[in-house]
């Protein structure tokens, strides 16, 4: 067991040694951050610098007491303060992502049942290719072309007809399908 007179002397040498890092302590919070992609104000900076301190005083300085001196103490203490910073900034992030339900928007409450919607654009996608295949033979031709994305003049052509028939003959054959849908829906 050591003598009284060297603990004593031990911890001197400890409290010398936070003194003496004290300066490099606020520095290594800033660059912590800095490290990390964030900015500090200036209140943060005063409270992890506590935070530090605590840290390396807290049961009768083991961090400190833990330095092995296979580095420089500064080298040491940059990578407590990551460390410490890092936990902090997890910390920060959990509390920004808890949303109070007083915060959110009415809209934000509402669910929409994506697999209700898929199934019901599945019906009717059976719907209207059952509607399409039950037209007659030149409505059906019209309709498949112009499903293919090809333009009124190319309908026109690959129909043999003029092409102010196809715009209006798409048009009221667009509109015979939405009301056949219409009738689906409501019914």
């Amino acid at each position: 067991m050591a003598p009284v007179g060297s603990q004593t002397s031990d911890l001197q040498d400890v409290e010398r040694l936070i003194l003496d890092l004290s300066p490099t302590i606020p520095k290594a919070v800033r660059y912590a951050f800095y490290c990390h992609g964030c900015r500090a104000n200036t209140d943060e900076v005063k409270d992890l610098c506590q935070d530090v301190f605590y840290l390396l005083a807290r049961n009768d300085y083991r961090a400190l007491r833990s330095f092995d001196n296979r580095c420089p103490i500064e080298t040491w203490l940059y990578a407590v303060v990551r460390h410490t910073i890092s936990r902090y900034l997890l910390k920060r992030r959990r509390l920004e992502e808890i949303v109070s339900l007083d915060d959110l928007s009415p809209d934000a409450l509402f669910y929409q049942a994506t697999q209700e919607m898929t199934l019901l654009a599945k019906e009717k996608g059976k719907l209207l290719r059952e509607i399409i295949r039950n037209l007659p033979e030149r409505k059906r031709r019209l309709m498949e072309l112009a499903l293919r994305g090809l333009k009124p003049r190319e309908i026109a052509k690959e129909m043999g007809i003029k092409i102010d028939s196809i715009y209006s003959e798409k048009s009221v054959l667009f509109r015979e399908i939405r009301e056949l849908l219409k009738t689906y829906d409501s019914g």
